[in-house]
């Protein structure tokens, strides 16, 4: 039972009365949440010398540090890190503890990451695969930055509408001060971003770089050579001149005058730079002639999930039976999942739903989710044959047409209230498939005596709601009582009534700040980035800044901070930054202008949604 209240002064005994309701709602709590853990990587493939994130949560508070022993034979560990997150939504309160290590391999190959203990749950296991670098000439002659650009798999043949797995990596080992990236945009396929920026240091020829990296799914949308033009980056690095230039001691109120040192040169201040990466090819097969099925899916795995796990409800004369039956494509959006074709069955009307769909990713798949009710109405009693349902797809992993099959079930059909064996129900079709027309919910007979011998309250759940209804109201006078009654006992002060979505807004408030907070205790940056933007777009939804220099041109205060993060954030040296210092800037939130200008987003690329 969930309640949600709003904040209100009231007398001592409304605060007593309060405390009754909150232990009452304790006590008629029906279930207790279990903490669980879960383990992953931010990408799945890493070059040697590369390191890359282990993040696991636990569900509720957790104060012991994993087990890491077990990694110590196949990786080094660089560091950890750790952080808590509380929510209250609606008076429950929930929590969750995250850890992010991060490792190195200390071999080549398919290694796996043990399942490691964390208090008395174990995560799940891992594999991740490590293999030598690839050869990068634009490093042997000496440039600070370059491109990379692949495509997952290329060996294998690419059928139409299939995913493509593409990965872009911004390569340097100069700082950037600024600059954007281009996004890759082939004819005639789609293309979804999977996941926000990895960042992380690698070896380039023995030379270690620092990496920002993206990873899109491209879906060609024709057969024949698909092209992927090459993407260029524009920008400015900071010149190791730069870094051995002598202060010339400017007060620092000059160099916010002026925009930093009047007597640095532009080379001091950035060297502009402009690199371009390569451009991919790859072949796209059409639709195999051997093909069966009408509706065209190509994925690396599907499967059909139903509800009824291991055997059917009961089936009664007149009354209905929901089933719920899941398809789950990886590699394919779920706009391209079908809708499961049912055919009808002698003695049951079925009444299909309209299929919701969603597609989730993990980073480097995507799954397409579609989600399909069905109803099925016994108008007679007997046996009851509810054959199987099939739907082919084509397994891209292996190139092959394969089936995903749910069984028939068989079911005896017995005969509702009151209705003796062999009765049929009479339905009539309606105009619109999912709709039913005058179909009895429940009792399909009504029956006195039943009624009698489950009172005039009717059973257990009208019990419990009338009951809701009862205490509702209760709570409703009892507020309104209070709330008279103080504005004559104070005297004309006014008591403070907070709309619940003003409450809610204040309590994301409160929510972002405790985790900014969190972030900069643990010099985490790139955490601190992401709540900052995510405060800003609570209070600027109409048009919400997306990147940190953005967000710092609306700012009356704090706005050399953000730009020191966000260059930060593009320099090759991972130490410098004062998460702690950072936060008391920001420690009563962000402090917005009066009048705001308009602001180019020129980093835009580098940090999407």
């Amino acid at each position: 039972m969930k309640w949600n209240y709003r904040k209100i002064m009231i007398s001592r005994n409304g605060k007593l009365f309060v405390q009754f309701l909150v232990i009452l709602g304790l006590l008629t709590a029906t279930s207790l949440s279990q903490a669980s853990v879960q383990a992953s990587i931010d990408r799945p493939i890493v070059y040697e010398g590369e390191s890359f994130t282990l993040l696991i949560s636990s569900d509720g508070k957790q104060r012991e540090m994993p087990d890491l022993s077990l990694l110590e034979k196949d990786f080094q560990i660089l560091g950890t890190g750790n952080s808590q997150q509380v929510q209250i939504i609606n008076g429950v309160m929930t929590s969750k503890t995250s850890w992010t290590i991060s490792l190195q391999a200390k071999t080549s190959g398919k290694l796996h990451i043990p399942s490691l203990r964390v208090g008395k749950e174990l995560t799940n296991p891992i594999q991740v695969t490590v293999s030598a670098p690839p050869v990068a000439s634009s490093a042997k002659d000496g440039q600070h930055i370059f491109i990379e650009a692949e495509v997952a798999s290329s060996d294998q043949p690419v059928y139409l509408q299939q995913q493509i797995l593409y990965t872009v990596r911004l390569v340097f080992d100069q700082p950037i001060l600024d600059g954007s990236l281009s996004e890759p945009a082939p004819d005639n396929a789609l293309v979804e971003q999977l996941a926000k920026n990895k960042r992380y240091t690698s070896q380039r020829n023995g030379k270690p770089f620092t990496v920002i990296e993206r990873r899109y799914a491209i879906f060609p949308e024709k057969s024949g050579e698909l092209v992927i033009p090459p993407l260029r980056f524009t920008g400015s690095l900071v010149s190791r001149t730069a870094g051995r230039r002598q202060p010339s001691g400017i007060d620092p109120s000059m160099r916010r005058f002026f925009g930093g040192d009047p007597f640095a040169s532009a080379f001091d201040r950035g060297r502009p730079v402009t690199v371009q990466g390569k451009a991919l090819s790859i072949q796209v097969l059409p639709r195999p002639a051997s093909y069966s099925a009408s509706d065209w899916l190509p994925s690396a795995e599907l499967k059909l999930n139903d509800s009824w796990l291991e055997q059917p409800p009961e089936f009664k004369v007149g009354e209905p039976v929901s089933r719920s039956i899941t398809i789950q494509a990886k590699g394919m959006l779920a706009t391209l999942l079908p809708t499961l074709d049912v055919n009808e069955v002698d003695g049951v009307k079925i009444y299909p739903e309209q299929p919701v769909s969603e597609t989730q990713t993990d980073g480097v798949w995507v799954y397409g989710i579609s989600k399909q009710n069905l109803t099925y109405m016994p108008t007679k009693a007997g046996a009851l044959v509810i054959p199987e349902l099939k739907l082919h797809w084509w397994d891209t992993e292996a190139g092959v047409e394969r089936t995903a099959v749910l069984p028939q079930w068989s079911v005896d059909v017995v005969a509702g209230k009151n209705l003796p064996a062999g009765s049929v129900v009479q339905t009539e079709n309606t105009a619109e498939a999912g709709q039913m027309s005058d179909l009895p919910i429940g009792d399909s007979v009504d029956d006195p005596d039943s009624r009698r011998q489950t009172g005039w309250l009717g059973n257990t759940l009208q019990k419990y709601w009338l009951l809701l209804i009862l205490l509702v109201l209760i709570i409703a006078l009892f507020l309104r009582r209070n709330r008279v009654s103080g504005k004559n006992a104070d005297k004309g002060r006014n008591i403070p009534f907070v709309a619940e979505d003003n409450a809610e807004h204040i309590r994301s408030q409160r929510e972002l700040q405790k985790r900014l907070h969190e972030a900069c205790n643990s010099n985490d940056a790139n955490a601190a980035v992401d709540v900052l933007l995510e405060m800003a777009a609570l209070a600027k939804p109409e048009n919400p800044p997306k990147t940190l220099p953005a967000l710092a041109a609306l700012l009356d205060q704090g706005s050399e901070e953000l730009i020191l993060l966000d260059r930060f954030l593009y320099a090759t040296d991972e130490t410098g930054w004062d998460g702690r210092r950072f936060y008391e800037k920001f420690r009563n939130g962000l402090a917005f202008r009066a009048s705001e200008k308009p602001v180019r987003d020129v980093l835009e690329p580098l940090y999407p949604d």
